[in-house]
């Protein structure tokens, strides 16, 4: 008898589905992957292993974002099976620039965050923008967090930094955390409320050293005052230069007729919706602010 007929799907379709499953083996950085290929949308997924202490970089963004536009071949994205990023954000912002909400991804299978976070830095070593010493202190940091010994550390980052500068990484941060806590036991006694012995206890700091650092804390806090709001000028004028330079390039070439009017529009709108968000997202952190400084005004008059 004749064989029932299947109704042949799509070759939309196929590909669709080989896109979902299809293996792919590939150097990042200096870490070998290997997972699965598949798309991926940004809004799903979740930035737990960052491993840059300061962020992204907006000149890289740029750039990606013009090799996009040049139809370069980037590397995909790295993602766990839970949409956690380990790899590619300079690559995903660049695509978000340009209105690209989905990207290109291989999903590893690896569920262990110690491994995750050595991977999320082997990927971003060896590239056009190595980690550097402040990016390998912050990763380094949060493997201690998690516990991990400087011989564990070593072995799941030894591939790219010998035994003897991951102890200096760590004695680097020991000392940052030692600093920090320094900080929060002085802020406690000048804002908080403490005593110096009190303080020394809770944040595991010597009195001595709180009582030398009392003394230049008025002068600290105007100097890191300043500091923060140059930064924030500098941050606002570069990115204000760069958005203008991408608005000048494209009113030129919408003016030689190379690009279409509404794709000008579809920008300008873009630009606009991005302003708001930044005038919304300020608002929403001096609300945040406020009520930090009464929680801990009130928490003051209690101790007191």
């Amino acid at each position: 008898g004749l064989l029932p007929r299947v109704a042949s799907k799509s070759t939309s379709t196929r590909r669709k589905e080989f896109m979902t499953v299809a293996k792919k083996r590939m150097r990042i950085g200096v870490l070998d992957v290997e997972g699965t290929q598949k798309t991926v949308r940004h809004k799903d997924l979740r930035h737990t292993y960052a491993v840059r202490a300061h962020g992204t970089d907006p000149t890289r963004i740029e750039y990606l974002a013009l090799q996009i536009q040049s139809n370069a071949a980037l590397d995909p994205l790295v993602t766990t099976e839970d949409n956690e990023l380990i790899s590619g954000n300079h690559t995903l912002l660049a695509r978000e620039v340009l209105g690209r909400h989905e990207s290109d991804a291989i999903m590893i299978s690896e569920k262990d965050p110690a491994k995750l976070l050595a991977m999320a830095m082997l990927a971003n070593q060896g590239g056009p923008l190595p980690l550097t010493k402040d990016d390998l202190e912050y990763a380094v940091g949060r493997m201690l967090e998690l516990g991990l010994s400087v011989v564990k550390i070593h072995e799941l980052i030894g591939g790219f930094l010998s035994l003897s500068i991951v102890r200096s990484l760590v004695k680097s941060v020991q000392i940052n955390l030692k600093h920090k806590r320094l900080a929060r036991a002085v802020d406690a006694v000048v804002n908080g409320g403490y005593t110096v012995e009190k303080a020394a206890l809770e944040f595991n700091v010597y009195e001595a050293d709180i009582k030398e650092s009392l003394g230049q804390a008025r002068h600290v806090a105007r100097g890191g005052s300043k500091e923060l709001k140059h930064k924030l000028t500098t941050n606002f004028k570069a990115l204000g230069l760069r958005n203008a330079a991408l608005a000048r390039n494209l009113y030129q070439e919408v003016e030689a007729g190379d690009k279409p009017p509404a794709q000008a529009r579809d920008f300008l709108a873009k630009w606009q919706r991005l302003h708001r968000k930044n005038g919304s997202s300020l608002e929403g952190w001096i609300t945040k602010f406020e009520a930090l400084f009464a929680a801990r005004k009130a928490g003051g008059a209690k101790k007191q």
